[in-house]
């Protein structure tokens, strides 16, 4: 529209000026005729200054017109340039409109495009949940299931085996120690929660009955059967009324914090214990306070003296304090104090070592002496036939007989 209003605008300025420039030509012409009219006696000076006049305007009229020429082809250029730029802006307007209506396609083909997509996405968000669903309601009747096989009223179930390869090189240059065996453990659980305040647990576990310090069975002896025994046998009593406390009886894992140096990981002790803890988890460093304590018979021997013959018992007294810190989130520090008091641990001396010239007072010289690296067996009486002594006290006089009731046992 802008160009075509500029060439419009040049298209009249040349028509005025082309009006002009006839107007001034030919004012002249309709003044001196009237003149040669009234002059009809005019000398011939005149008539050759009239013809020159003339001349000069025919000249005149000659340039105009050949400038009127001039003006009206680039009149014409003009035109033909707005008439040119009009139809190519047609062609542009058409092009746009074209455009225009292949835009107006596109979007509504992305919108169908869309909208299938949003229908696609819907029935796969469907067929998800559906599988979901479908997962969970399986997830869940598996569960179940395992649940009704792990649980019998207030009974949990649970259990695990365990076979590996247990080769030893080097040692003695002999090679007596080098040896290559076959291993396998076998543990069955079952733990109870009665109510709120008791709860209790079993394990029967596979390994040697007189080897209280693994569950480990070698598969040697002439594929004799295999014992399987009682590894836990515990009731926890924690009342409701009163968290922190818990008291805890039979045959147990340790309630108290130890190391390879004093006890066995392998160990479970049998006896009582008792623990008292708080948990302050308000307070900004010192996080956890327990106090434990324990006590634990492991050997019960008849008495030696004449008059005397009443059952000697030994047993572990201990107790531990235990405080958990907390100096930054990054950083944690646990203290420990514990203190064990061995009463009557003769027994664990007598169960282990065998009579020989460097241990000759040792009473384990009769039908069944111990020694290597076997422990006591608890079923089998022995009979001493040599004398033990501690420092310059007889305990044992020749020929009596030491029953043990239930085997020593290193904690």
């Amino acid at each position: 529209m802008k160009l075509g209003f500029r060439w419009f605008s040049i298209f009249t300025a040349t028509i005025a000026l082309s009006a002009g420039l006839l107007a001034q030509s030919t004012s002249p012409l309709k003044k001196k005729h009237p003149k040669a009219s009234a002059q009809p006696a005019a000398t011939q000076q005149d008539l050759q200054t009239l013809r020159d006049l003339v001349q000069a305007q025919q000249k005149q009229i000659e340039t105009q017109s050949q400038q009127v020429q001039q003006l009206q082809d680039q009149l014409h250029q003009v035109l033909d340039s707005v008439q040119q730029a009009n139809a190519n802006s047609q062609k542009l307007q058409s092009g746009d409109d074209q455009a225009q209506a292949t835009a107006t396609q596109a979007q509504q083909s992305a919108a169908e495009a869309q909208r299938l997509a949003d229908q696609a996405s819907s029935t796969a968000a469907e067929a998800r949940s559906a599988a979901a669903q479908t997962d969970v309601g399986l997830g869940k009747k598996v569960q179940n299931l395992e649940n009704g096989l792990k649980k019998v009223g207030p009974f949990n179930f649970s259990g695990d085996f365990r076979l590996r390869d247990e080769p030893f090189f080097g040692g003695p240059s002999d090679q007596s120690q080098v040896r290559n065996r076959e291993r396998f453990r076998l543990r069955l659980n079952a733990n109870a929660k009665l109510n709120d305040d008791i709860n209790g647990g079993l394990t029967l576990a596979s390994g040697d009955v007189n080897d209280p310090i693994s569950t480990n069975q070698t598969t040697n002896q002439f594929y004799t059967r295999k014992a399987i025994a009682i590894d836990r046998a515990f009731v926890n009593y924690n009342p409701h009324v009163f968290k922190p406390l818990t008291l805890t009886g039979g045959k147990f894992a340790y309630p108290w914090y130890n190391t390879e140096l004093t006890w066995d990981k392998d160990l479970n002790p049998e006896g009582v214990a008792q623990t008292l803890a708080f948990n302050l988890e308000s307070t900004p460093v010192l996080k956890r306070v327990a106090l434990v304590g324990f006590e634990l018979p492991f050997s019960e021997v008849a008495g030696t003296s004449l008059t005397n013959k009443s059952i000697v018992q030994s047993a572990v007294y201990g107790g531990q304090l235990q405080t958990s810190w907390q100096f930054a989130s990054w950083l944690k520090f646990g203290a420990f104090s514990g203190f064990y008091n061995y009463h009557n641990a003769d027994p664990i001396a007598l169960a282990l070592a065998k009579a020989s010239l460097k241990n000759p007072t040792t009473p384990l010289v009769g039908t069944l002496p111990l020694g290597g690296n076997t422990v006591q067996n608890s079923t089998v009486t022995t009979t001493a036939n040599g004398i033990v002594t501690v420092g310059s006290t007889t305990l044992l006089p020749a020929s009596t007989s030491l029953r043990l009731l239930s085997g020593g046992q290193l904690p």
